[in-house]
Parts: C-alpha cells; sequence; structure tokens
C-alpha cells in the first residue's frame, strides 16, 4: 500500500487519481492524511479520485475538504455523494445547501447523502426540518434523477411522502 501512497505525490494527475482510487478501494484508512495533501485544485479528475477515495474510507476529518470540493466545482458530484458515506452531521448544512445547487446530479447525490445521514442518525437535528422540506420541493423537480433521490432522502428520514414516491417507482417499473 505505501506504493500507492508514495504514487499520490507524483506529477501525473492520472497516476495520482489512480493511487486514490486504489487507496479508497483497499480502505486503508491511514491514507486519509496523504489524500488530503495530494489534492490538487486544477485536476477534476484528481479531485473526483480523492472524493470518492475519501467516501470509502469514511474518516470524519474529511468533512471540511469535501465541502469545499463540492463548492469549488471540481468534482461536486462525488464530494457530495462521499459526504453521505462519512456519517457526520457536521455534513448536513452543505448538503441541504447543494439541494439547490443549478447541477441536478449535484442536488441529486445531496438528497441521496441527507437519506443516508439520516438513515444512521447523524443529520444535525437543527437542520432536519429545513433538510426534509427541501427534500419535499425536490419530489417535484424537473429532472427524474433528482425526484427519485428525493424520495430516498425522504424514506432516509422516515417520511411517508418518501416512502410512496418510491413505491410509485418501483410500481411502474
Amino acid at each position: 500500500m505505501t506504493e500507492f501512497v508514495k504514487a499520490l505525490l507524483d506529477g501525473s494527475a492520472k497516476v495520482v487519481a489512480g493511487a486514490a482510487e486504489a487507496v479508497g478501494l483497499a480502505g486503508y484508512t491511514a491514507g486519509v492524511p496523504y489524500l488530503l495533501k495530494a489534492y490538487r485544485t486544477d485536476h477534476p479528475r484528481v479531485a473526483a479520485a480523492i472524493a470518492t477515495a475519501l467516501g470509502r474510507l469514511g474518516d470524519r476529518q474529511a468533512v471540511p475538504w469535501l465541502l469545499a470540493a463540492m463548492k469549488s466545482g471540481l468534482s461536486p458530484v462525488e464530494a457530495t455523494a462521499a459526504l453521505g458515506e462519512l456519517k457526520d452531521a457536521s455534513a448536513t448544512r452543505g448538503l441541504c445547501e447543494a439541494l439547490t445547487h443549478e447541477f441536478p446530479p449535484v442536488r441529486a447525490a445531496a438528497a441521496r447523502s441527507l437519506g443516508q445521514l439520516a438513515r444512521t442518525g447523524n443529520v444535525d437535528f437543527i437542520m432536519k426540518d429545513q433538510a426534509v422540506a427541501a427534500l419535499h420541493k425536490l419530489l417535484r423537480d424537473a429532472d427524474l434523477r433528482v425526484q427519485f433521490c428525493a424520495a430516498l432522502g425522504l424514506a432516509g428520514f422516515g417520511d411517508p411522502a418518501g416512502k410512496q414516491k418510491l413505491q410509485v417507482h418501483l410500481e411502474s417499473n
């Protein structure tokens, strides 16, 4: 595994992205600090691979980094999705903000991630009602993927509207 960690310092974005993927897939949690140091603001592929790896590793020290990556525009979908895997309530506010993002895949990832946090009991209690209200609005989003992920998110909160929307979806397919 040390070879992959060393590769995170390589000059090639392709090599760094591949090494980040390997560290994440291997579950090498000791690699988290190195992943955070390997981030390059000019390489979306590297940012996406690191965000995905950090989500897989589930280390809560990655929350600030992932929130920044989500807002930077380099890897917003991957960072947003990874935040749901970290089971940290401090991600709630950023995920709620992402529910209004202009890019539908980011809204979908935020809805799904909020549901993941809710299922594990890791939603910021103060933000819970705001999150549920925003997810209800997304049930009417123009993008069907966003609607589906909003239903998943609401189901994570135990909301009957989310469960009903998922049931309708399952019956129609």
